[in-house]
């Protein structure tokens, strides 16, 4: 996070997988609590993101605040959120979406996709 002269917050996220639109980036979630939690934290008039794709040929895109809300309001994207965030909460059953980041995950002793490896490699 940083704030330039002008007291613009200047969010950089630097992502080293597949790189996603513009269009797609102003949907993610991700971006939209980023802006919440700033707006909450930093008194700023201006919030600016800076996603950073590492991977192949570099490239930087720039996504406003008013790109993100879009004819919203930061009420009606809080609301949004909860309303997302009450459905994730109601649910009881985490299907596994194995992929290459589960080499790093801490909990292979709750996934039923990684149960069998620490018993095999336990028994080794």
């Amino acid at each position: 996070i940083d704030k330039d002269k002008e007291d613009v917050i200047i969010i950089n996220d630097y992502k080293t997988g597949k790189h996603h639109s513009k269009k797609e980036l102003i949907k993610d979630m991700q971006l939209r609590i980023y802006m919440l939690a700033v707006k909450e934290i930093y008194d700023s008039s201006r919030i600016i993101f800076n996603w950073h794709y590492l991977k192949n040929q570099y490239n930087k895109i720039e996504i406003t605040e008013d790109e993100i809300l879009g004819n919203k309001s930061i009420e009606q994207l809080k609301l949004s959120l909860i309303k997302c965030m009450k459905k994730i909460n109601s649910e009881n059953i985490y299907n596994p979406n194995p992929s290459i980041l589960c080499e790093w995950c801490y909990y292979w002793d709750h996934c039923e996709e990684k149960k069998d490896q620490i018993h095999q490699a336990i028994n080794l």
